[in-house]
C-alpha cells in the first residue's frame, strides 16, 4: 500500500495510456495530433512554471519506482533487525530474572543468613575496626533545637 506519496505504477500507467493514445492519433489525424501535442506541451510548461513535478515521463517514473522500492527494502531491512535486537534484548532480562528470582530463594533457605536479607553486609558497612559508626538515625543530639519566642508571621 502506497503512502502519502505518489501512485507511481498509476502514473506510469497513465503516462504510456497518453503515449499510445498520442501515436494513434498520429497515425489517424497529424493536425490534430500536432494541436494535441502543443496543448500538452504548454500545460506541462505552465505546470512546471508553478513548480510542481513533471509525471508524465515514463523513464523518470520507473526511476523513482524503483528508488521507492529500495527505500522499502532497506526500511525492512531495518526493521528485521531491530525486531531481532529487541527480542534478544527481551530474552536476556527474563534469564537475568530467573537467575535473579533462583538467587532469592537460594538465600531465603540460607541456614547462616537468618533474618532480613543481607543484614550481614548491613551489619559489616556499620563498623568500622569493630565501632559502630554514627548513622543518620544513630546520630546523638536529636535533631535541629527550636528557637523560644515569637515565630515568623507575627
Amino acid at each position: 500500500v502506497q503512502g502519502p506519496g505518489k501512485n507511481y505504477k498509476a502514473l506510469l500507467h497513465r503516462a504510456e495510456a497518453q503515449k499510445e493514445k498520442l501515436e494513434k492519433l498520429k497515425s489517424t489525424d497529424k493536425e490534430k495530433a500536432a494541436a494535441v501535442e502543443e496543448s500538452i506541451a504548454w500545460k506541462k510548461a505552465m505546470s512546471m512554471a508553478e513548480g510542481e513535478k513533471p509525471t508524465d515521463d515514463p523513464r523518470l517514473l520507473k526511476k523513482a519506482m524503483k528508488r521507492a522500492e529500495n527505500k522499502k527494502k532497506k526500511s525492512s531491512v531495518a526493521w528485521k533487525a531491530r525486531e531481532g535486537q529487541v527480542k534478544s534484548e527481551q530474552k536476556k532480562r527474563q534469564t537475568q530474572r530467573r537467575d535473579n528470582l533462583v538467587a532469592r530463594k537460594k538465600a531465603k533457605k540460607d541456614p547462616h543468613q537468618k533474618g532480613k536479607k543481607g543484614s550481614a553486609k548491613i551489619a559489616k558497612k556499620k563498623t568500622i575496626d569493630g565501632k559502630k559508626i554514627a548513622g543518620a538515625a544513630g546520630k546523638s543530639g536529636g535533631g535541629a533545637k527550636k528557637k523560644k519566642g515569637r515565630t515568623a508571621g507575627f
